[in-house]
């Protein structure tokens, strides 16, 4: 009995601690949100004329909702089919996908198929990204990994050496920081081993910037030049890194503004605007390059660029005469200290006839789409209601037919007693 009573006291405390512990530290604190997301191929070696297939595999959790860009060489490879609200571009498929039962159907495992027709011999490169949400609406920190379809008539063994040597080739060849840091904060735009100019304003007192250079080629070589004996006004410090092989070299520029009035050096923007077309990534003083879509018969852009500084100028090269392809957009802004500069460049590209039959197509479907989905969301709402009349009627009965039978028992009751006063009086009499 004894041993019972402690067992009993036990299960109570544990119960205790597991309530507060759910109120204390919700289970959905605990929820993993990391994930491996990588691409797999039906084949490791196709011939030319072949179809393969590219799956997008989650392992480690569940995705309610993902917008992911799958890449592809499309030399060597030929998009075919995959979900039906696939967006196709000349080198990329976009695919956004949610669940509409709120999480219960969630994916895991393989989360995308597409296909893919081989069109050239050699190697196809297949990359991804995007992002990705647990049912909870987290988003997941997700591991990414492309991959590599062989294709063509030699033995795999020989193009996987093909393979090694080009990229043994690439790496000798590569002129790319892995890392560049200063000892001073300010610089914009964050460090991208692709961007190379950048831009710092310092105070009077500062005459030397440790600067950190890492080349992503251990075997590279790095040079930096400019960034001791600052003197007042526009410095220049030159990061130039010579790859491996010795002849290629690539140039990373940090322009620096000495100055004992810090205010009259601002470039920054205070709006960035191009009417009825969105930048990508949206408008942010620390990003410097951005990218945008125009459709064909746009030859002009009416821009806005306000400085936050109302004495800094600004000026706009390459809005005009678009031509069909990528166009660059040049906003220059020169503080009112007439030293200070900063370039902000935008990408514009301009849809060609193919691109824009495909681009009106897209939107129709979107609208059909639309469409569907308020039409389902009417015929839903409709139902509701049509379910929330019939519940009110069937109260409103119930409520009527409570009614009818009280007033019915009031009137049985009241002809009983009527009946025995009837009675008893007869007897008197």
């Amino acid at each position: 009995m004894k041993f019972k009573r402690n067992l009993l006291r036990i299960g109570i405390i544990g119960f205790i601690c597991f309530v507060l512990g759910n109120i204390f530290f919700p289970i959905s604190v605990f929820a993993e949100t990391t994930a491996d997301v990588y691409l797999e191929t039906t084949t490791n070696l196709a011939q030319k004329g072949e179809e393969v297939e590219i799956v997008v595999q989650m392992k480690g959790n569940k995705t309610a909702a993902f917008e992911l860009y799958l890449s592809f060489d499309p030399t060597k490879v030929e998009y075919i089919s995959g979900p039906e609200t696939v967006n196709v571009q000349e080198k990329q498929v976009i695919f956004v996908w949610y669940d509409e039962r709120g999480g219960e159907g969630a994916k895991e495992g393989e989360i995308a198929r597409f296909r893919f027709h081989v069109k050239e011999e050699g190697i196809a490169n297949f990359t991804l990204q995007g992002d990705f949400y647990n049912p909870s609406g987290e988003k997941i920190e997700e591991q990414l990994a492309g991959t590599t379809l062989k294709i063509g008539e030699e033995e795999q063994n020989v193009l996987e050496q093909a393979e090694t040597d080009t990229g043994n080739s690439t790496e000798m060849a590569n002129t790319k920081l892995q890392t560049l840091r200063i000892d001073i904060e300010g610089m914009i735009p964050e460090f991208d081993s692709n961007v190379t100019q950048y831009y710092l304003t310092v105070g009077e007192e500062i005459n030397e910037i440790e600067v950190l250079a890492t080349p992503e080629n251990p075997k590279a070589k790095v040079d930096i030049t400019g960034n001791s004996h600052l003197k007042e006004g526009a410095n220049q410090i030159q990061i130039e890194v010579t790859a491996e092989d010795g002849n290629t070299k690539r140039k990373y520029v940090i322009d620096v503004t000495k100055t004992k009035d810090v205010a009259s050096a601002n470039t920054n923007l205070e709006t960035l605007a191009i009417e009825g077309v969105l930048l990508e990534p949206a408008f942010d003083n620390t990003v410097l390059q951005y990218r945008a879509e125009i459709p064909k018969g746009t030859n002009f852009l009416n821009m806005l660029a306000i400085p936050e500084d109302e004495k800094a100028t600004v000026t706009i090269e390459g809005k005009e005469n678009l031509k069909e392809g990528d166009n660059i957009i040049k906003v220059t802004v020169l503080a009112q200290n007439q030293i200070t500069k900063k370039v902000v460049e935008i990408t514009v590209h301009k849809r060609n006839e193919e691109e824009e039959e495909a681009y009106q197509q897209e939107r129709k479907e979107e609208q059909k789409q639309l469409e569907a989905a308020y039409e389902i969301e009417k015929t839903s709402t409709e139902a509701e209601e049509r379910e929330k009349e019939q519940a009110q009627k069937e109260e409103e009965q119930k409520t009527q037919n409570t009614i009818l039978t009280w007033i019915i028992a009031i009137i049985i009751v009241i002809g009983v007693i009527v009946g025995i006063w009837y009675i008893r009086r007869k007897h008197t009499k």
